[in-house]
Order: C-alpha cells, then structure tokens, then sequence
C-alpha cells in the first residue's frame, strides 16, 4: 500500500511539472497575442492579408514614438478625432478617424467601414455598426485607439439633424444617379429631385428647402431603405472630408459654432477648435495620406501609424 501511495505522488509530481511547462509557455503566449507589440518589434507588413475577420479592441499599449527625421516641428500640435454619423437608432452609418499632425505635417484620413466586425462587450463579434450603437463615448474614443494605434482624443456624433445645418456652412455634393419624386404632405405639388450631371449640391434650394432636407424629410417614405441609407453614407461622407478640406471655416465662427453645435454628441467645444484650428484645417497644407480600414488590425495599425510619421 505504501509503494503505491509513493509510485502516485511521484507520478503527480511528474505530471504538474509537465503541465506547469507547457502552460507556462503556451498560456503566456496567448495572452500576449492580444497585446500590440512596440514599434521596433512590430511584424513587417505581408502581401497576403489577414485571414481574421474581426477586429480586435481590446485596450492597447500605445508606444510613445521615437525621435525621428519626420518630427520637423517638435512642439506642433497633434488633433485626432473620430467623426460618426448614426441613423435614427443610434447605428453609425459612417465613420471616419482623422489624425492631423504639425509636428511630421502628415494628415491621416482615414474611413472606417461600419461592416466590419469587432468584439463587443460580451466577447462576441458583431458589426461596428451594431456594437458601436452600445458604447459610451468613452468607449468610442477607446475602440478607436486600439483600432488605429493612435491615441484618439475626440469624438464627434451626427445625426439627420446635425447634418442639415452643417450642409448650409458647407456646400458638399454627393453623387446622385436616380432621381426621386415626393409628394409632400398636403401637397398636390411633386417633389422631383434629379441631377444631370451626376452631383447633387447638397445646400441647393428646391421649393424653399435645400436639396438634403427633401432627402432626409421624405426619401424614408419614399425610396427602400437601403438606397437611403446610400443617400444618406454618401452626404456623411462628403460633409465630413469637405470640413477638412475647407480652410477659411478656421476664421468663421459663426460657421464653426453652428456645424459643432449641431453634433448630436461631441467632447469637442469651439473654443478647441479654434486653438487647434491651424492643425485642424490642413488638410491641404500637411502631407495627406487616405486610407480605408481593412479590419487587419496590426497591419491598419502600422499603415496609420506609418502614415502620421512619429513612429518611423
């Protein structure tokens, strides 16, 4: 009975020694694949992309950049922000993350397909479109870094409402190839938006209302919701990139104030904008790269990172 009470121990004693190995080393190197590595030991990029459907946001450790050749101007300001157009449930229908850097001048545009899938707060993966309506602003803005690599400081939220006023201050164009008719309300009169050459001004007046309040006012009644939310990505978009690209709103406040003002949610106040208003506005002064978000987040994040310049 003894001898076989020892042979046991001994065996248990073998067996956790084995085990505790093994777990050692392949346990640490799962967790540690969740980790984004430094700068100097991240993966060069492949010519085959990623297999991984999703996108990993979990909470990363953004390296503080190295001294480089790029840093032309040490003491310049850095504006990153995300800009998210959300339909009426709250679900983004357009996202964009944009990093404007004096100190490389390097401007990063880039668009995030709201297709694309990510973790959401019970580990399962969704689309960004579903998981992203279920965030706090915090959270946004924390998603956003551990997509990116870069440390993102402000968000902005727009709705239908937001972007009617911010169409009157910026007069952006969408495509637009099929022409829709409305009947409005009480009306015997029709409606009939079209566009001959292809573009549509948003801001064009048509019976006393501008060209995207027909849009957004009736196109729900009046077109499949799919070509609405077309209609509507598509003015998300132009708005966001043409308050970029126009310079002289750095010197308009009352322009300033209203398209802010009109964010259904923004950590960004006026007065902000106008202190980051040089870096914010140049769009056609700094370096520009454009860019779409693969969903391979470790080589998005090198692109992105590559792009602003701080990290080379």
């Amino acid at each position: 009975m003894a001898s076989a009470f020892k042979n046991f121990f001994i065996t248990f004693a073998i067996c956790l020694l084995v085990f505790g190995f093994f777990g050692l080393k392949y346990g640490t190197d799962f967790l540690n694949s969740f980790k984004v590595a430094p700068d100097d030991e991240q993966t060069s990029v492949v010519e085959e992309s990623q297999s991984d459907a999703s996108v990993d946001v979990s909470t990363p450790e953004v390296s503080e950049p190295e001294e480089n050749d790029n840093v032309l101007n040490p003491d310049g300001d850095i504006f990153t922000a995300v800009i998210m157009t959300v339909d009426d449930n709250n679900q983004p229908v357009d996202m964009v993350f944009v990093d404007s850097n004096a100190q490389t001048e390097r401007f990063v545009y880039c668009s995030i397909p709201v297709d694309k899938k990510v973790p959401n707060k019970i580990g399962s993966i969704d689309t960004i479109r579903n998981v992203f309506a279920t965030l706090s602003d915090d959270e946004i803005l924390q998603c956003v870094t551990a997509m990116t690599g870069i440390q993102t400081d402000y968000y902005m939220v727009l709705n239908r409402n937001s972007l009617i006023p911010i169409s009157g201050k910026l007069p952006a164009s969408i495509d637009f190839n099929t022409p829709i008719s409305f009947i409005p309300e009480g009306s015997e009169t029709s409606i009939y938006i079209d566009s001959p050459d292809g573009r549509l001004l948003l801001k064009d007046m048509i019976n006393g209302k501008m060209a995207i309040e027909w849009l957004f006012e009736y196109a729900p009644d009046g077109v499949i919701k799919n070509e609405y939310n077309v209609y509507y990505s598509a003015a998300a978009k132009a708005l966001a990139r043409y308050f970029f690209e126009r310079e002289d709103i750095s010197n308009d406040d009352n322009a300033l104030s209203t398209i802010i003002g009109s964010a259904s949610r923004t950590n960004l106040t006026v007065d902000t904008a106008r202190k980051y208003a040089e870096t914010i506005f140049a769009y056609d002064d700094f370096e520009r790269t454009d860019l779409v978000y693969s969903g391979s987040r470790e080589i998005d994040i090198k692109r992105i990172r590559e792009a602003d310049g701080r990290y080379q």
